[in-house]
C-alpha cells in the first residue's frame, strides 16, 4: 500500500451485477479495500440473464464457489448450446429451420489431426471452421454437425461435464435464476466482508474535478470512497446521471427495445431438461426459454414499434401454452453503450454500461469481462487518463464485438412475413465492421483476431451463418496444398465421438437431480 493506494470502494445497486463485482473486487483486493454495496428496497431486480457461458465456470472458481452449493442454490442445471428455431425462414421451405450454436472444444486441440500443417507464428493453426469451408459441399449435414457432437447430444437430452475416456472434457455454462444467484453471491460476499447498506441515493455531490465526492441517501448518510461503481442499470445513476456521460444508442441496428418475462410450469420427471438454451423468432422477435431444475425462465425479446405490450405477452402465452405462470414482468431496455465506462473515479458495470438483447447470453458474460479488465487496470488514486482510455478502449471493443455477432443472426434473415421480419431483411443496416467480417467469410476468411480475446471465434460464426443458410464459397487456398484431405477424417472423428458420448453419457435430468439431491 503507497499514500495513493485506493483503500474505499462503493458500489451503487445490488442485483447480479452488484453483488457479482462485490465478489469479484474481495476476491482481488482481499481486505486491503474496503467494500460497500448501496442496495435500494425500492429498485427490482432486471433478471433476464438466467443463461450464462462458459466463462462462468471460472468466475465461480476464482471467487472460491463451490459448484455443487452453487447448483442446489441456484436451482442450476447445464448449458451446451444455444438452439435456434425458426430464424432463417420462419419454418417455411423444405429444409427444418433449427439449429445450434454449440460450445466447442479449445480451438488448438481441433486442428492437428486431420493432416493440417502449423505455421509458426500463425498461432492455433487452421479451426474445423476453415476446413469445413475447404470441404466443397458444405449444407449437409450442417457446420453445427459436422463440427461438434453437442447437437446429438442435446437431441438425447443427454449431458454430464465430466472427462470421458479419449476425449477433454466437454465445455459447458449454467442455467442459473438470477436472482437467487444474486442472493448467493451477497451472502458471499458480506461473509466475507463486505458492507451492505440498505438505503436509495438520492442525489450525488461531485468535486471540484468532477470526481463523485459523495452519495447523499434517503436515511440522511453521506457515502464517501475513492472509487464508486455504477451497478444501478439502465438507469445510469452515476454515469449517465451525476457524470453526464453520453449513451451511445444502438437501436439502429438491433430495434428490439422491450421483453416481457415469464416463469412457467415444467415436468422434467416426464420430459427431462433440455440441456440448451431455446430461441424462437417470433412474429415480432423472439422468445427465449432457459431449463431451470424447478421451472422454465422464459420470455419474449420484441419490437415495441412491430408489438405492443398486452399482444407481446398474449403471443408468450400462446406459444407456452398452459405452462405459463400468472405473473409477468414487462420491461423496456436500452440498447447500446456508454460512450465512456470509466469516468473519473467511476466504473460503469454492467446494464449502467451497456446492454444488448440476451440473444447469446451475453448479460453476465459483459460483467464477468469488466470486472476482469477493471482488475487487470485497477487505478491508484492518481486515476492516470492512460490507465482509463485502455479500459474504456477495451471495453468497447468487446462490445463492437458481441453487437457486431448479434446483428447477424438477423441481417442473414430471409423471412418477410411479418413487417418486423421485411424491416429487419430490407431496411436494417448493418455495421461496416460487420459488413467486412461477412466479405471474409464469403471467401474462406474465418474471423479469426489473434490479437484480442474474443468470446466468438471461426466456429461460432460459421455454425450461426450455415445455420441461417449463408456458406462460404471456398474455404483457405492453402488448404488445397494439404498433405492430406481433411474433411472425411474430419466428419469420421466427429461421427464417432459422437457415437460414443450418446452411449456414455447420462441423461441431463438424471445428472442434475443427483446434484440436487
Amino acid at each position: 500500500m503507497t499514500p495513493h493506494s485506493i483503500t474505499s470502494i462503493v458500489i451503487v445497486g445490488g442485483g447480479t451485477a452488484g453483488w457479482l463485482s462485490a465478489a469479484y473486487l474481495n476476491r482481488a483486493l482481499g481486505s486491503s479495500v474496503r467494500i460497500t454495496v448501496v442496495e435500494s428496497a425500492s429498485v427490482g431486480r432486471v433478471g433476464v440473464g438466467e443463461s450464462t457461458v462458459p466463462t462462468m465456470v471460472s468466475t465461480l472458481a476464482f471467487l472460491g464457489i463451490d459448484e455443487r452449493a452453487f447448483m442446489r442454490r441456484c436451482n442450476a442445471t447445464f448449458k451446451a448450446a444455444i438452439k435456434y428455431v425458426n430464424w432463417a425462414t420462419g419454418g417455411s421451405g423444405e429444409r427444418v429451420d433449427e439449429f445450434y450454436h454449440p460450445f466447442f472444444d479449445r480451438p488448438e486441440l481441433l486442428a492437428q489431426p486431420y493432416g493440417v500443417m502449423h505455421f509458426p507464428f500463425v498461432g492455433e493453426g487452421f479451426s474445423s471452421a476453415d476446413i469445413w469451408a475447404a470441404g466443397g459441399e458444405r449444407r449437409e449435414p450442417r457446420f453445427d454437425r459436422v463440427c461438434s457432437a453437442i447437437p446429438a447430444v442435446s437431441d438425447a437430452l443427454a449431458f454430464a461435464p465430466e472427462r470421458l475416456p479419449g476425449s477433454q472434457t466437454l465445455q459447458y455454462a449454467y442455467h442459473i435464476d438470477a436472482s437467487l444467484f444474486a442472493d448467493m453471491l451477497a451472502e458471499v460476499a458480506i461473509e466475507r466482508g463486505v458492507e451492505r447498506r440498505i438505503d436509495h441515493v438520492l442525489s450525488v455531490e461531485l468535486d471540484e474535478r468532477g470526481f463523485v465526492g459523495s452519495l447523499v441517501t434517503k436515511s440522511g448518510a453521506k457515502l464517501t470512497a475513492d472509487l464508486f461503481i455504477d451497478c444501478s442499470g439502465f438507469r445510469g445513476l452515476l454515469i449517465n446521471g451525476a457524470l453526464d456521460e453520453p449513451f451511445e444508442s444502438d437501436a439502429k441496428y438491433l430495434p428490439c427495445d422491450a421483453a416481457v418475462a415469464l416463469p412457467a410450469a415444467s415436468a422434467p420427471e416426464r420430459d427431462g431438461i433440455f440441456p440448451y438454451t431455446m430461441a424462437t423468432a417470433l412474429s415480432a422477435g423472439w422468445s427465449w426459454r432457459v431449463p431451470l431444475f424447478h421451472r422454465l425462465g422464459c420470455g419474449y425479446v420484441y419490437s415495441s414499434d412491430h408489438l405492443d405490450a398486452s399482444a407481446a405477452e398474449q403471443e408468450l402465452r400462446d406459444l407456452l401454452g398452459p405452462a405459463a405462470g400468472e405473473d409477468a414482468n414487462h420491461l423496456r431496455m436500452r440498447i447500446g453503450r456508454c460512450r465512456r465506462s470509466w469516468v473519473n473515479n467511476c466504473v460503469a458495470i454492467g446494464l449502467s454500461s451497456c446492454f444488448l438483447e440476451p440473444l447469446e447470453s451475453t448479460a453476465i458474460f459483459f460483467v464477468e469481462y469488466q470486472l476482469a479488465q477493471l482488475v487487470n487496470m485497477f487505478p491508484s488514486r492518481r486515476f492516470a487518463p492512460a490507465r482509463l482510455h485502455r479500459y474504456n478502449e477495451t471495453i468497447n471493443d468487446m462490445y463492437d464485438h458481441l453487437r457486431d455477432f448479434i446483428v447477424m443472426h438477423y441481417c442473414t434473415t430471409s423471412r418477410g412475413d411479418t413487417a418486423f421480419w421485411r424491416r429487419i431483411r430490407d431496411d436494417m443496416p448493418i455495421p461496416d465492421s460487420l459488413a467486412t467480417t461477412l466479405e471474409e467469410y464469403r471467401v474462406g476468411v474465418m474471423p479469426q483476431d489473434r490479437l484480442r480475446f474474443r468470446l466468438f471465434r471461426s466456429r461460432s460464426y460459421a455454425a450461426i451463418l450455415s445455420g441461417m443458410g449463408v456458406y462460404p464459397e471456398y474455404g483457405p487456398p492453402i488448404l488445397d496444398h494439404a498433405p492430406t484431405a481433411p474433411g472425411a477424417a474430419l466428419l469420421a472423428d466427429v461421427a464417432e465421438r459422437t457415437a460414443a458420448l450418446l452411449q456414455q453419457l447420462p441423461t441431463h435430468y438424471e445428472y442434475v437431480r443427483k446434484l440436487h439431491e
